[in-house]
């Protein structure tokens, strides 16, 4: 069997963009209108800087006090839930971000992509160009298509 050469461009999905001057209601708000549970962050310069997803925004919009307490949120009502939530809604994305991203360019190889998952636990990898500017985004499903290509599962990969 032959293999074709998969590249990474060729595989990646489109990226969701904000900027870490954004505010945590307009994250959410792009998340819910896009359908995504991630985005990833850029500075004014379009560099990419990390990403936000929809477990950060939830964690922080639980009250502090209540943390691991189930038993306090048992007694909790949706009023201190939407207080907390109104309270966050203008932080910045800058104070919420995830900075500890691995990344990748998209001339490097699957191979790679491939490792950073397995080593990281990392489920999306942020594809960027040399400037650091994000170009797309690879996920763990797209790692599950080509290696059900190089098993010759149908259906599985597009290319």
């Amino acid at each position: 069997m032959e293999i074709k050469k998969v590249l990474i461009k060729d595989i990646m999905r489109e990226i969701q963009i904000i900027e870490d001057k954004a505010t945590f209601k307009d994250a959410l708000k792009k998340m819910i209108c896009k359908k995504t549970n991630s985005l990833v962050v850029v500075d004014n310069g379009g560099k990419f800087v990390g990403v936000i997803n929809a477990g950060t925004l939830i964690n922080n919009s639980v009250p502090n006090y209540i943390g691991d307490d189930m038993t306090a949120a048992h007694f909790a009502n949706e009023s201190l839930f939407k207080e907390q939530v109104e309270k966050v809604a203008d932080k910045s994305v800058k104070e919420l971000i995830v900075v500890d991203i691995k990344t990748i360019k998209e001339r490097e190889s699957l191979l790679k992509a491939a490792m950073i998952v397995a080593s990281s636990r990392q489920i999306r990898i942020p594809v960027l160009d040399d400037n650091g500017k994000p170009l797309g985004l690879l996920t763990r499903t797209e790692l599950k298509q080509v290696i059900g290509a190089f098993l010759e599962i149908e259906g599985c990969f597009k290319g």
